[in-house]
């Protein structure tokens, strides 16, 4: 089962960012009556892909060592189904985005969720199926989410376009290298602490890498909503500063101030992990929140490149960051333990920022703009604050560390309201 999560993860990460990130570029450059042309193209190259990854399945065991063929053919080619469906109603819950209709995405996306834990539990635990009834109910799942999505968009199944996938295809390849970095840049630490301390270690911080990545829930929740939003500019880049301005002020503010909490929030951690061993994972819980909240700051840079259809720089900013946190996490581990390993990718992604500030000032489009000097002070006072609340959760007790830190993320909103007030952005 492990094997196949994997291989279905590669699948969604590898096809849908790079496809359903590029039908954004393409959907608001095609005129309005064509929009139809881009999610049905792109919901039928998923679907290709999806076919052909089955197949792929389904011959495996026919392929002497290759990883796949060791769970036979139905239950992999299944997995890489379920998976296939999930990414075929991207298109159509993006076109539900671009239509501004967030309830009816809501709605879809929930009614999906529901059936697939309905179907789980009739399948695993009524008719008792296992392995075999979880591949199943996720499938038949996704598949209630392609329906419900597609009719909710209204998007015409057959009005697939030659000219449209090839463009798809040209934008949407530089994505894919940019999740391989993105993936080396959050796993760089369990990855050299099991070589360098052993597995024990690399089990101490996934433990505390477990509660720290709950902080994608947000990040992944707003980037699901920036990239139609910033997308949406693409006709009216000259309106871009002010708004994209005054949502990186917003998430340095609310991403600061959640990352504050999750370090001070750390040490009451140990309630949750009874065991002692893993005790020094409560100081890797806060690093991991922090880089997520780093990256999804990133994210609100890169509209410049997206528009400018140099998005392949992206990509290298991505490896920049990745091939940082491998260094920087490597030292640490070596010279300041395993506890301090989290802080690679926090500087990668540090990098990351500063690197893709600099590069936007060289690119041709507006909305590179709009980064201004009340962003870096907001980003400074939120920086001390953040540097202190760790400091403190290693230092006091969990009580203490949990009043201070509330203290210290109200200060830093404080910080980042005045800024933005300077910098007329709550207008």
């Amino acid at each position: 089962m492990a094997l196949l999560t994997t291989a279905a993860v590669i699948l969604r990460t590898v096809l849908g960012l790079g496809l359903t990130t590029s039908a954004g570029a393409v959907y608001y450059e095609v005129p309005v009556e064509r929009r139809g042309e881009v999610i049905a193209t792109t919901a039928l190259l998923l679907g290709t892909a999806t076919v052909a990854g089955v197949l792929l399945c389904l011959v495996a065991p026919a392929v002497p060592g290759l990883p796949l063929a060791q769970a036979g053919a139905l239950m992999p080619a299944l997995a890489f189904a379920g998976a296939g469906l999930q990414l075929l109603a991207q298109p159509y819950a993006l076109a539900l985005q671009f239509q501004g209709r967030p309830l009816a995405h809501l709605a879809v996306t929930a009614a999906a969720a529901a059936a697939g834990v309905a179907l789980a539990l009739v399948l695993v635990v009524g008719l008792g199926r296992g392995a075999w009834g979880w591949l199943e109910a996720g499938a038949l799942g996704a598949l209630v989410g392609v329906v419900l999505a597609a009719r909710a968009a209204g998007t015409p199944l057959l009005a697939a376009s030659a000219p449209v996938a090839r463009k798809l295809m040209r934008l949407g390849w530089p994505f894919i290298p940019g999740a391989a970095f993105m993936a080396a840049l959050q796993g760089a630490g369990p990855f050299i602490l099991a070589r360098v301390d052993g597995l024990a270690a690399a089990g101490v911080y996934n433990a505390g890498y477990g509660l720290g990545m709950t902080m994608s829930l947000a990040t992944t929740g707003f980037s699901s909503a920036w990239f139609p939003y910033f997308q949406s500019f693409a006709a009216r880049q000259h309106e871009a500063p002010h708004a994209f301005g005054r949502v990186l002020m917003i998430a340095i503010g609310a991403f600061g101030c959640a990352a504050i909490l999750f370090y001070a929030l750390a040490p009451l951690a140990r309630l949750l992990l009874v065991d002692p061993r893993y005790g020094g994972a409560v100081h890797v819980v806060g690093d991991v929140a922090l880089s997520q909240a780093l990256l999804a700051i990133w994210s609100i840079l890169v509209p410049a490149l997206y528009f400018s259809r140099k998005i392949w720089i992206a990509s290298a900013v991505q490896g920049l960051g990745a091939g940082v946190a491998v260094i920087v996490t490597y030292v640490l581990v070596l010279h300041a333990g395993a506890a301090n390993a989290g802080l690679g990718a926090v500087a990668g992604a540090c990098v990351m920022i500063a690197v893709q500030w600099v590069v936007n000032g060289q690119a041709d489009s507006p909305a590179g703009s709009f980064v201004r000097f009340e962003h870096a002070w907001a980003g400074c006072a939120v920086g001390i604050c953040l540097v202190l609340a760790r400091t403190m959760a290693d230092s006091v007790g969990s009580l203490a560390s949990a009043g201070t830190g509330g203290a210290l993320a109200g200060c830093a909103a404080v910080a980042v309201w005045a800024a933005g007030r300077r910098a007329s952005l709550w207008a």
